[in-house]
């Protein structure tokens, strides 16, 4: 199973509400890598305009994967 689909707090709140322990890596906090940055600054920025953001990228990700070429 992925975690893909799922947001970071959607997990947290899941660990939390079967008592599970929450371990993050600390480098998911440094701006280092690209990744941390769009996760840290430009979704942030984005889930501001659209607070439906990740919902809509996912079901925008589902109709382009139905799509056969």
């Amino acid at each position: 199973m992925s975690l893909l689909p799922f947001s970071k707090n959607a997990i947290q709140d899941e660990a939390e509400k079967h008592g599970w322990d929450w371990r993050e890596e600390a480098s998911n906090q440094k701006n280092t890598y690209f990744r941390n940055r769009i996760c840290n600054k430009v979704i942030p920025l984005l889930e501001e305009e659209n607070p439906n953001l990740l919902v809509s990228f996912q079901h925008t990700l589902n109709h382009l994967q139905q799509i056969t070429f």
